[in-house]
């Protein structure tokens, strides 16, 4: 009798300690976000056009999209470690009386978060995950070149920063669906600890490329991601 208790209380302990997905296994999955985009700190006093000293703009931070492929591991208990590799585009514009100038920023992106889950039922539970988003620069593009009125040779002009960490934080809500997958979606917030552009040399005191040296993007919006745990345990 005394090993039969002493079996039941093992098994109805490892049915409570088990996690949503199961112990040790990597889960895969594929994720989309959009984004409001804000550059934060643009110097407002002597951003024209014209490439000299005139102030008076609108900024109309745009949208931004982001697409990644993902990993996550259990850790503890309810906690979990995600990461991936993905893609995201940070966009902005400035309107002058008779110009716009836009931009166009894409980064090649590695979010590092840690996850929290809180059941809510067998199907269900909300999910804190805080963390940092990396971001590696693929690519920055502008028409300060093609709108400018003093045209000057500017060598590297589009000098954009080549690496910026984001920290970040996300409340959601998961469903599963079955043993198998589950679909999350979450708002999120970031703040860049980097500045946009990496101004060196003559740029530093040349119009737009001047006012954008003090300037960094913070962004809010929403994620929905989509796990999966294949068949085979490759963990």
């Amino acid at each position: 009798m005394k090993n039969k208790l002493l079996y039941l209380l093992a098994l109805l302990t490892g049915l409570y300690t088990k996690p949503l997905w199961a112990q040790n296994k990597i889960v895969y999955g594929i994720g989309l976000g959009l984004f409001q985009t804000k550059l934060n700190h643009v110097d407002r006093e002597n951003f024209t056009y014209k490439g000299y000293s005139a102030p008076g703009f609108k900024q109309n931070d745009r949208l931004g999209f982001s697409a990644h492929v993902l990993a996550a591991k259990p850790l503890w208990k309810n906690i979990s470690l995600e990461t991936g590799v993905g893609m995201s585009t940070f966009r902005s514009q400035f309107n002058f009386n008779r110009e716009t100038l836009a931009i166009d920023i894409y980064y090649l992106n590695i979010p590092l978060l840690f996850n929290y889950n809180i059941p809510l039922n067998p199907s269900s539970g909300l999910n804190v995950s805080l963390g940092a988003n990396i971001r590696a620069l693929l690519f920055g593009q502008d028409n300060y070149q093609d709108i400018i009125e003093e045209h000057i040779y500017l060598e590297n002009a589009r000098n954009y920063k080549q690496f910026i960490i984001s920290p970040q934080f996300a409340l959601g809500y998961s469903f599963r669906f079955n043993n198998e997958t589950r679909l999350r979606i979450s708002g999120n917030i970031g703040v860049d600890l980097q500045k946009a552009m990496q101004v060196k040399g003559f740029l530093t005191g040349w119009g737009f490329y001047s006012n954008l040296s003090t300037a960094s993007y913070a962004y809010y919006g929403f994620s929905v991601n989509y796990f999966f745990s294949p068949k085979r345990n490759l963990g």
